[in-house]
């Protein structure tokens, strides 16, 4: 059961515009996607890891489970796939408009909730 009323760790503010909060496996590193600024990344006490600016708005964020790789959707409907230093790796168009982004447990795949209720998986490439 969640306790609200137990220690607050820590607050960035002030945070505007955004789509969602992603968080690694760890707890080590929360990334948000803002609509007007890309990603903002934090570390595990809220320190400003810096932002990563992308080719456009994004409003959801997916981290795989060691934090490695980063998923965004943009607000035309294209995907980025992200490295561990926000260099983009792969970029998918889509169709139809993106609700909910995840990747597996091991992050060897990630999913694509569409808006009309469609599904897409995607097997990521090992190695270059």
């Amino acid at each position: 059961m969640l306790d609200f009323s137990r220690k607050t760790l820590w607050r960035a503010g002030p945070v505007a515009h955004i789509g969602s909060v992603a968080v690694n496996g760890a707890g080590t590193l929360v990334v948000t996607a803002r609509y007007s600024e890309g990603l903002q990344r934090y570390g595990p006490a809220g320190q400003d890891l810096g932002r990563w600016s992308l080719p456009e708005p994004c409003g959801l964020a997916a981290l795989s489970y060691t934090g490695d790789l980063t998923l965004a959707a943009g607000l035309s409907g294209r995907l980025f796939l992200l490295d561990a230093t926000g260099g983009i790796m792969v970029t998918q168009t889509l169709e139809k408009p993106v609700a909910a982004i995840a990747f597996s447990a091991l992050g060897d795949r990630c999913f694509v909730a569409m808006q009309d209720g469609s599904m897409i998986g995607y097997e990521l490439a090992e190695g270059p």
